[in-house]
């Protein structure tokens, strides 16, 4: 529950947790303030003042069975004593109500409704939210079901469909963005329902996948998280809901929470990159088929003693073109834009070192102020701390024993499962290891967009001769572009 409240206070997402009264009463008895029930309860009191969540009511428990069975009295007995309980407990009986099981009657919802219940989690229709209008005594506010989806639900993903965490993820925001899409065509309201319980989408892998998919849904545009109450708020003064994304989170002890969100429209379009390039003008580009790829940002290239300057280059001329391309790195994660970084270098044994490339047999792999020069694992090697990948392991790093970064490696395998179109090209050097990649993704059908001023030579004739063979007769290889309109296409999807 601490691992997910954190996740969502992240995200600004205010939850509705729906709680088994059996905790609270459990934590009322509770002689020890150290006990599990009385720490849940305080945890759910501390995220419902402090992070805006919404307390729900989830039955009794979720193991004893739910409504089936019981008669009309003992139904209504149980549901009073259940908001009962869970008002001592949180200061205020929950208006908001989930089934334990799903288990319930013919009388289930007008008796909910004469307790004072106003959203219903029990229903699914179609990805809508709807009333139930049935009211015997007419002096009753409807009943605002808000659909529960099964098909998006942890337990259905994870425990019996065996996603993996980074598919369950893409599987939740593929879900959320086909309806996002479909409402902004339609007009129609929509409400994504999404399960997740704590012992199932709050372990240490899930939440890791889920952060980096919340990010992501963070850059929709007009997209408003709010409890599953003002959801339910909204519907029932009929204002109109293009988009309305709900997530219920439920404990082992019942515990949970859920979120929803809503907005009046939302622009496809915004989901796309422009940038300003040579020679096509503005391009077009869908977020989620474009990486940011950075070559050969390598101590050994970039720093005194290391390979470039063994051969006789002047390092300071590469270095001019770290710092654009680390404000361009910078505005790509926070874009939600796929990042892959590429280092060049050779196994231990030398191996894979062409006869060819080897020459003289006297640079690669000697002995040089980082270690042996353009080895794997040796400080010359690695990324420059400035473009570093990120620790989480997040941005795929390409190993590779040539100058193109297709060549001996996975790279093409990556992008086609990651139905990447797009490469956003920096690196070192423009002539060489630049040049090869985007010829090589050029071959391959890619389109790839080199930025001017993320990559560097150290022969400045040679970089602008590189730089000119790109755009050269219509784009022959590509696109050229600097800086500056990366980074603005970037921020366009903020701005949307």
């Amino acid at each position: 529950l601490a691992r997910m409240g954190r996740l969502f206070a992240k995200h600004s997402i205010p939850c509705t947790a729906v709680v088994s009264s059996d905790l609270a009463a459990r934590a009322a008895r509770s002689t020890s303030s150290a006990s599990l029930e009385v720490g849940v309860i305080r945890q759910l009191q501390q995220l419902k003042e402090h992070e805006g969540w919404e307390i729900g009511a989830h039955g009794a428990n979720n193991s004893t069975g739910g409504h089936a069975g019981l008669s009309p009295e003992q139904e209504a007995d149980a549901i009073e004593a259940c908001l009962n309980d869970l008002g001592k407990a949180f200061g205020r009986r929950p208006t908001t109500w989930l089934t334990p099981g799903f288990s319930v009657t013919t009388r289930t919802t007008c008796l909910l409704k004469e307790a004072g219940i106003q959203a219903l989690l029990d229903f699914v229709d179609d990805d809508v939210p709807f009333e139930l209008t049935e009211n015997p005594n007419g002096d009753v506010e409807p009943l605002i079901c808000l659909p529960y989806s099964m098909e998006m639900n942890d337990f259905s993903l994870i425990l019996t469909r065996h996603l993996s965490p980074r598919e369950y993820a893409a599987a939740l925001e593929a879900h959320i963005l086909q309806l996002a899409s479909e409402a902004s065509c339609s007009g129609q309201p929509a409400v994504v329902c999404i399960g997740m319980h704590t012992f199932v989408a709050g372990y240490p892998a899930a939440v890791y996948e889920l952060d980096k998919m919340l990010g992501r849904l963070s850059l929709v545009p007009n997209v408003i998280f709010a409890t599953a109450s003002k959801v339910a708020e909204a519907v029932g003064k009929g204002s109109e809901m293009a988009l309305a994304q709900h997530f219920a989170i439920a404990g082992e002890e019942g515990a949970a929470g859920s979120s929803s969100t809503s907005t009046p429209s939302l622009d496809v379009q915004s989901l796309q990159l422009q940038f300003n390039t040579d020679p096509s003008g503005i391009v077009s580009v869908q977020r989620d088929q474009a990486a940011l790829i950075l070559i050969d940002f390598q101590t050994d290239f970039l720093c005194q003693g290391g390979f470039g300057e063994r051969l006789g280059n002047d390092v300071s001329l590469l270095r001019r073109a770290i710092e654009p391309t680390k404000k361009v790195l910078a505005a790509a994660r926070n874009a939600g834009v796929t990042v892959i970084h590429t280092r060049e270098g050779h196994r231990p044994n030398l191996t894979d070192v062409t006869a060819i490339k080897a020459k003289d047999g006297k640079t690669i792999g000697a002995d040089g102020p980082y270690g042996r020069i353009l080895v794997r694992g040796e400080v010359g090697h690695d990324i420059i701390p400035e473009l570093k990948p990120l620790e989480d392991g997040s941005e795929a790093v390409i190993d590779k024993p040539g100058k193109g970064a297709f060549y001996q490696t996975d790279l093409e395998l990556l992008l086609k499962n990651q139905g990447i179109k797009t490469l956003l090209v920096c690196g070192v050097t423009t002539e060489v290891c630049v040049h090869t990649t985007v010829r090589e993704a050029n071959d391959r059908g890619i389109q790839c967009i080199v930025l001017e001023d993320c990559t560097a030579s150290y022969n400045e004739k040679f970089h602008d001769a590189g730089i000119a063979m790109i755009s050269a007769q219509g784009g022959i290889f590509g696109e050229v572009a600097n800086s500056e309109a990366i980074i603005n296409g970037f921020a366009s999807l903020h701005d949307a």
